[in-house]
């Protein structure tokens, strides 16, 4: 469990949130230490997958960024604080700004120091920090991600892990789910998630290492023309369909399945 959360005592003065700060990365590092000791003292390897959903998602990607031994990841409704914060100081502005011509001529640095001041009084207000999931996935060493969200999310927006598809280095995977709202995909499609997950994990943290689950820098001019095209995915999330959607981009171009 997070701190504060089912049998985990709560650390004084911090209420959790529903972003990822630094306490829950600390959490799940905490537990991936746990578990690597395990694994050392029974003389097995300490290569391990991750599995989280919306914050915890969120929380994972961060963690990953600082364990090598994390090969495999798999996210359901992630998201990174500093976009979805943008996106709904968009969304804000144009149902309460007064007038309409000024909430939608703002220019990018406008907005990008809107969200700096609000997460700067946040931090301060919290005594915690909200890292970005954003610039993690640019920093990590490449391994392989798959990222699941519901079509119809109204908390997180579907666009959010398609922005950070984009940022993932190859083997990268994205199945958007139709239907399915926030924290529901696996309800809504029980039996392609759990084979989708599991096939995942099999593959890319059971199997062996070969060269078609691993990353080659060379092959990233590789992507097809529809995956290269997430590389230039705006905040604007209003024209999202409900069309199921499976994408992926790694090795030797081909799925997982």
């Amino acid at each position: 469990d997070f701190r504060g959360h089912g049998d985990s005592a709560n650390e004084e003065n911090y209420h959790p949130r529903q972003w990822a700060s630094d306490r829950e990365v600390t959490d799940i590092m905490t537990a991936i230490a746990i578990a690597e000791e395990w694994l050392e003292h029974r003389d097995r390897p300490i290569d391990m997958g991750l599995f989280g959903i919306s914050r915890g998602a969120c929380a994972a990607l961060l963690a990953a960024e600082h364990r090598e031994n994390i090969r495999a990841i798999v996210t359901d409704g992630a998201f990174s604080s500093d976009c979805t914060l943008e996106h709904f100081l968009k969304r804000w502005a144009s149902i309460f700004a007064k007038v309409r011509v000024v909430a939608e001529n703002h220019p990018p640095e406008f907005w990008r120091f809107l969200r700096w001041w609000v997460f700067h009084r946040a931090e301060r207000s919290f005594k915690c920090r909200f890292p970005s999931v954003r610039k993690a996935l640019v920093r990590m060493l490449p391994r392989p991600i798959l990222f699941i969200h519901g079509a119809r999310d109204s908390h997180i927006p579907v666009n959010q892990s398609r922005l950070l598809y984009a940022q993932a280095a190859q083997p990268r995977y994205l199945w958007i789910v139709p239907g399915a709202k926030h924290n529901q995909s696996v309800d809504v499609a029980a039996e392609d998630y759990a084979q989708h997950t599991v096939q995942f994990f099999d593959r890319f943290l059971a199997g062996e290492r070969h060269p078609s689950n691993l990353y080659y820098g060379d092959l990233i001019e590789g992507i097809t023309a529809s995956e290269r095209e997430y590389h230039h995915i705006s905040l604007d999330t209003e024209s999202a369909d409900d069309d199921s959607l499976l994408v992926g981009a790694g090795a030797g171009e081909e799925d997982f399945d």
